[in-house]
């Protein structure tokens, strides 16, 4: 009909779920997506052959001897598939004479909300659930904290003391861009998901800094950290 605009429309993922809007056409849009990509045939398959290939070549038969192992792992904030990765790490721990009593899951929260044992208990495989035990990370737990020095910014390091005295420290997530800390993940869950209040508020506040940004690693200040 004559006067009548036409549009085009659009979709945001959003939680679970996606939103769709339109926009008129007679308005410059850019459409911004990441280049399609397929996934592992066999993400299982692909799990255990990345624990056979470490990256550095050192194999888990290193930690041969060790009667306890701690796991990092991220919150509910995280989307990283537990149930692909955790199963055949923690079995691999096992076959090392670690008991699955002294396996035990930390849930990297940050300065996030500490998760309830239901919430840990769904973002996990039923059958690991309860068979090992379950600590959701307080940043404000002084009793569960302990210093490991200064950093070269002037940082006072606070980490979870239990996590430390595991045998075995295991750090496990996702990679993806991160607006000022280049990427999450790797050292991140450990370094802020297990740390103090104290510790992640001075890692955060370099964020001003103008290396920290989305995809800058190695000169991001907040890794410098």
């Amino acid at each position: 009909m004559d006067g009548e605009r036409m549009s085009t429309t659009y979709s945001l993922p959003y939680g679970k779920d996606k939103i769709e809007f339109q926009l008129a056409d007679n308005l410059s849009v850019d459409l911004i997506a990441p280049a399609p990509s397929t996934g592992a045939i066999d993400p299982g398959a692909a799990v255990e052959s990345a624990l056979d290939h470490p990256v550095d070549g050192r194999s888990m038969s290193q930690f041969q001897g060790a009667h306890s192992a701690a796991i990092a792992v991220n919150d509910k904030t995280r989307p990283v598939p537990l149930h692909l990765l955790l199963p055949p790490l923690i079995k691999r721990l096992e076959n090392l004479g670690i008991p699955p009593e002294q396996i035990q899951l930390f849930f990297a929260t940050g300065t996030h909300t500490p998760l309830t044992q239901e919430e840990m208990i769904a973002l996990l495989p039923p059958a690991l659930a309860n068979r090992h035990a379950l600590i959701s990370h307080d940043c404000d737990d002084a009793a569960d904290l302990i210093s490991l020095g200064v950093t070269t910014k002037r940082t006072s390091v606070l980490c979870s003391k239990r996590f430390l005295q595991a045998d075995v420290k295991i750090v496990t997530g996702n990679i993806e861009p991160h607006h000022f800390a280049g990427f999450s993940g790797g050292a991140k869950t450990f370094s802020i998901g297990l740390a103090g209040r104290e510790t992640i508020n001075r890692n955060h506040s370099l964020l001003l800094e103008p290396l920290a940004r989305t995809g800058e690693y190695d000169r991001n200040p907040l890794r410098q950290d």
